[in-house]
């Protein structure tokens, strides 16, 4: 199919693939690379030190960082020198670790996006990824969210139109703890991973901890898209939590914190 993601008013649509799809105002067309049926594009990242690199990646609209990057596949990748230490998430391989750090920017066309984190597994964690393809990492919703994305998988071509959220900073998990979803379909969430040297560190959150409410606000009522908005819109914003902890309520507070 044609398929098009509006992030704005978090709709999909489907389109059969022999109608004549109109191309958007604004919209910028790029080529599609697909291998295996996973979609890759090209684009450029300007690290640090002010190199600029041309980069392939997988499209993976079901990660919520903004671009990773795989050291071990050009010797020009560099760490850049402010990082940390991080917990990126669970792969098909198990846990993927990694730190983080910002690169100065990324480019795709005449669209260019500045300051943004980037994550960069360890080589442990990607090992499978690295023996699959040849490429230098993944794109994910955090840039995609910037735009309406049209995936033309017949003509092999991705387009894509900005949309308010584009010039927003780039905000990485200020709160220091990852949520799981245990029960698919329900808005139910647990804290599977407290990261050191945080905010939800110094205010004693633990793994297991479930979710009861957020600045007096049901967490049932609250979407994970919601939930992950709410932990990464400001630094200095106070969040106050109403936890689960062995069928005991425990409250507790943290300020918001840009640790990179």
């Amino acid at each position: 199919f044609i398929v098009k993601i509006n992030y704005s008013s978090k709709t999909l649509t489907l389109y059969r693939p022999d109608i004549k799809f109109k191309m958007p105002k604004k919209g910028e067309v790029y080529p599609l690379q697909i291998e295996n049926t996973k979609a890759y594009v090209e684009a450029g990242v300007r690290q640090f030190n002010g190199d600029s690199i041309k980069v392939k990646l997988v499209i993976d609209t079901g990660a919520s960082h903004s671009i990773s990057l795989y050291l071990p596949t050009d010797a020009r990748l560099q760490l850049p020198p402010k990082v940390m230490e991080a917990y990126l998430g669970r792969g098909l391989s198990g846990d993927i670790n990694g730190k983080i750090g910002r690169i100065n920017s990324f480019s795709l066309g005449r669209y260019e996006l500045r300051d943004l984190p980037a994550s960069y597994p360890d080589e442990e964690s990607i090992k499978a990824a690295l023996n699959l393809a040849n490429r230098n990492g993944n794109i994910g919703s955090d840039i995609l969210k910037r735009f309406t994305v049209i995936f033309d998988y017949p003509h092999e071509r991705m387009i894509l139109v900005p949309n308010s959220k584009y010039s927003e900073p780039f905000y990485y998990n200020m709160t220091g703890f990852e949520i799981s979803t245990p029960l698919p379909g329900a808005n139910f969430y647990i804290v599977s991973h407290v990261i050191d040297d945080s905010p939800a560190k110094a205010s004693g959150l633990l793994p297991g901890d479930q979710l009861i409410n957020i600045n007096g606000r049901d967490c049932t009522e609250l979407a994970l898209d919601e939930l992950l908005e709410l932990f990464d819109s400001k630094p200095g914003r106070k969040v106050r939590l109403k936890l689960k902890r062995d069928s005991k309520l425990v409250n507790v507070e943290m300020v918001l914190q840009s640790r990179i």
